[in-house]
C-alpha cells in the first residue's frame, strides 16, 4: 500500500488537504500526454481538467468506483476524477495513443486536413502538489497522488474483501483501491492524481485552476513526418498565441537518420 503524507492547505485540514505517496520524489520529473486542442485550453482558461473514473471504459476502473462510491459506503454521494500522468518519456505508443492517424472525408468524400500532433508535457510531483494546494482552496475535496501499482486479477480480488469501511479510513482506502490496475498495464507507469468531492456539478469532469505557467515546465510537440512539419511549426505558434512563454521542443523521433547529420 503505499505510504500517505499530507499537506495542509488552510485552517481547515480535515476538510482541504492533500495526499500522496511519500515514497515520491519532489523533484522527479513527471510527464502527460494529450492531445493539442486539450492543453491549449489549459493554457486559455487556466484549469486543468480531472474525468469521472466511473464512466472509464476499463470495466475494472468502474467496479472500483462502484464498489467505493455506491450506495451503503461512507462514501456514497461522492465522486473520484482522475488526470492520469506517467514517468515514461521516451515511448513512442504513447504518441500514437493521443494521435489519431485515421483518414477523414467530409460529406462529399474529400480528405480532411489532418489535426496537431499531439502533445507531452512535462513538470516534477512537486509543482503539481503546489499547483493542487492552491486549487482546492475554493473546494470541499480531497486530494491524492501516488504512482500506480499493477498486480494481478486475483489479488485485486482478495483487495477488495479487506477494504477498511471505517468513515475515517475510507477515503485512504478508496485512493488505494484507485491506484492499483492489472498486470497487462504495466507499460503506462502511471501517477495518478485523484480528486474526490460531492458536488453535482459537471459529472463527466472536474476543471481544476491551475496557473500552466508554474505547472507545466516544458511542452514537447509530438513526432510528425517531414511532410507534417508545417503542421507541427503551426501548432508552436498556437501554443505561444495560447500565453506559454516556456519551453517548447518538438521530437525528432520521426525524423530520418539523414536529416540529423
Amino acid at each position: 500500500m503505499s505510504r500517505w503524507t499530507s499537506v495542509h492547505v488552510d485552517e481547515r485540514p480535515s476538510r482541504r488537504h492533500i495526499n500522496y505517496d511519500s515514497t515520491l520524489r519532489l523533484d522527479k520529473p513527471v510527464y502527460r500526454y494529450m492531445q493539442a486542442s486539450h492543453l491549449i485550453e489549459v493554457l486559455t482558461t487556466a484549469k486543468f481538467s480531472f474525468s469521472y473514473v466511473g464512466s472509464w471504459p476499463d470495466p475494472f476502473e468502474q467496479w472500483w468506483h462502484s464498489i467505493l462510491f455506491n450506495e451503503g459506503s461512507p462514501l456514497f454521494g461522492a465522486r473520484a476524477f482522475a488526470s492520469c500522468w506517467t514517468w515514461r518519456n521516451r515511448d513512442e505508443p504513447f504518441w500514437r495513443l493521443y494521435e489519431n492517424r485515421c483518414d477523414h472525408r467530409d460529406a462529399d468524400g474529400r480528405f480532411l486536413p489532418k489535426g496537431a500532433p499531439p502533445v507531452r508535457i512535462k513538470s516534477t510531483v512537486g509543482k503539481i502538489i503546489d499547483a493542487l494546494a492552491l486549487a482546492i482552496r475554493g473546494f470541499e475535496t480531497k486530494v491524492f497522488v501516488a504512482p500506480v501499482g499493477y498486480t494481478t486479477t486475483k489479488e485485486l480480488l482478495r483487495y477488495r474483501s479487506s477494504l477498511v469501511r471505517e468513515p475515517a479510513e475510507i477515503a485512504r482506502e478508496a485512493a488505494h483501491a484507485l491506484t492499483y490496475k492489472r498486470l497487462g498495464f504495466r507499460f503506462e507507469q502511471e501517477v495518478r492524481l485523484l480528486w474526490v468531492d460531492r458536488s453535482p456539478e459537471n459529472p463527466g469532469r472536474r476543471l481544476v485552476p491551475v496557473d500552466p505557467a508554474s505547472l507545466i515546465e516544458e511542452i514537447m510537440i509530438g513526432p510528425v513526418l517531414e511532410a507534417d512539419v508545417p503542421r507541427a511549426i503551426e501548432l508552436r505558434r498556437d501554443l505561444e498565441a495560447a500565453g506559454f512563454k516556456g519551453s517548447i521542443k518538438r521530437s525528432l523521433m520521426y525524423q530520418a537518420p539523414t536529416a540529423r547529420r
